[in-house]
């Protein structure tokens, strides 16, 4: 068999590999194909010069990260880091806390911020990421003033919800086996409807995120009136189960405090094989069920849907009667029923990084040299 070389590739296939190799955080393995030869890097010209421009807009973030945070971020520690933490609250609230490793930041100031992260996970340029936290954010309408409350201080639970686009931004261009490590994806009280329910619901669909144990879309926070409130509804509800049914590691599923209503629930139960087949703990409580969607409920857990479940939330459901909620539980009499699961998953976690990376600045300094030869 003779050796292999990579003159014998077509052009096509020496830029599928570059934009393999192209991580705008960590830049080199693709500047050392290039450097291959003089016809390489004619060939592979175009994706490097993207692939500094990305390089240079991660940068930019990392300098945005800098000036809130207090420590300095680099592109090297943002391709080690292992959880993303994103909370607009402000600064004051975030002292006086134990800080573990991990990226937190506030307030980052414009979209630019939003979509280069967004680059960045399409990229799989974070491979060791395992967490993402969005949860607890307020975004801001053009008007000005928070979009959760009208002028009267009540909730607004229709019209366009700007943590929609956020996600949009985020996670929109997820492609196949993207964030291949991620564990959890928390993106409680964020201000997301129908809209980003979908955007999450295609990328699952894409395959990304293929090791997700934990999903929360928790509704709303009980502590903070200044954060957006989540209002998934039956659309978006529909949208997530036809790509979440299938999803073979996922095992907490938290919608507490959503406007999911009886056609969303039959969804997620509907007749078919392997229905979340690891999912352990449900919180459904607290939105627009009525006694239609308990039976829907009952009927699916009698099918056997859910076969692992282990603790389901359904109380309280103003909309359904306490007999249909009991008869839910009373279906599969393993469940269990927390009494008081308030805010237990959303109130922790907050994380920064503590560690001084000089060594990763200096990293960074090479990678940049590479690109500019």
């Amino acid at each position: 068999m003779p050796p292999f070389s990579l003159a014998t590739l077509e052009d096509d296939a020496l830029r599928m590999i570059c934009d393999w190799l192209s991580n705008p955080l960590a830049p080199s393995l693709a500047v050392a194909l290039s450097s291959c030869s003089r016809g390489l890097r004619r060939v592979l010209e175009a994706q490097l010069r993207r692939l500094k421009e990305r390089r240079q807009k991660a940068e930019e973030l990392c300098a945005t990260i800098s000036e809130v945070h207090w420590d300095k971020w680099s592109c090297a520690k943002l391709y080690e880091t292992g959880t993303l933490h994103w909370n607009t609250l402000g600064q004051a609230l975030y002292r006086n806390v134990n800080w573990t490793p991990g990226v937190r930041w506030a307030s980052l100031p414009s979209c630019t911020c939003t979509e280069t992260m967004g680059m960045l996970l399409a990229t799989n340029a974070m491979p060791q990421l395992r967490e993402i936290d969005l949860s607890d954010n307020t975004y801001y309408n053009p008007q000005g003033g928070s979009s959760r409350y009208d002028s009267e201080g009540e909730l607004r639970c229709t019209g366009s919800r700007h943590g929609d686009k956020v996600v949009r931004w985020l996670f929109g261009e997820l492609g196949q086996r993207a964030l291949p490590m991620l564990k959890e994806l928390k993106l409680n009280t964020s201000d997301i409807g129908n809209a980003g329910a979908a955007t999450l619901a295609a990328a699952f669909s894409r395959g990304a995120m293929p090791a997700l144990e934990e999903l929360h879309l928790r509704g709303r926070c009980r502590h903070w009136r200044e954060v957006g409130t989540n209002w998934i509804g039956d659309e978006g509800m529909v949208a997530l189960a036809a790509s979440l049914r299938q999803h073979a590691t996922l095992r907490v599923l938290h919608l507490r405090d959503n406007a999911i209503g009886d056609e969303g629930v039959a969804a997620l139960v509907a007749p078919g094989e392997g229905v979340l087949p690891k999912l352990e703990d449900l919180y459904l409580n607290e939105n627009r069920i009525t006694d239609v969607g308990c039976e829907s409920l009952v009927a699916g857990l009698l099918r056997g849907a859910l076969p692992s479940l282990y603790m389901l939330k359904v109380q309280p459901n103003e909309l359904a009667s306490e007999a249909s909620l009991a008869a839910v539980m009373a279906a599969r009499p393993s469940l269990v029923e927390y009494e008081n699961d308030e805010d237990e998953d959303d109130d922790a976690d907050w994380a920064t990084s503590d560690d001084d990376d000089d060594d990763d600045d200096d990293d960074d300094d090479d990678d940049d040299d590479d690109l500019d030869e």
